[in-house]
């Protein structure tokens, strides 16, 4: 019996937890929801709590300075990308990248 790709000896599974599931036990302990930063309006101010993305978007949001802890202000939440201002620096995000950086409320 032949075995496929992934079983057999020296391979492991991987648990995969919902993302839903995630969000509500940092939600739960913080006690605060979490809010994607694109439904924000503008003025609001906010500290980024977790990026919900795959590796390259994640590593990129972070070297631009989105950083979870890091407070932002949203400048403009109008028709078009979102501006942020995050550590001193505007950066302009379009919507699906938006929300997927979760943020509370400062």
């Amino acid at each position: 019996m032949r075995r496929g790709r992934g079983e057999g000896k020296g391979y492991l599974r991987a648990v995969e937890y919902p993302a839903e599931t995630i969000g509500n036990e940092v939600e739960r302990l913080s006690g605060q929801p979490l809010i994607p930063l694109s439904n924000l309006p503008p003025g609001a101010r906010a500290v980024v709590i977790e990026i919900r993305a795959g590796r390259g978007l994640t590593r990129r949001l972070m070297e631009m300075g989105l950083l979870p802890g890091s407070e932002i202000t949203v400048l403009s939440n109008s028709a078009g990308p979102l501006l942020v201002s995050v550590r001193g620096v505007t950066l302009s995000l379009g919507r699906g990248i938006a929300s997927k950086v979760f943020v509370q409320l400062a």
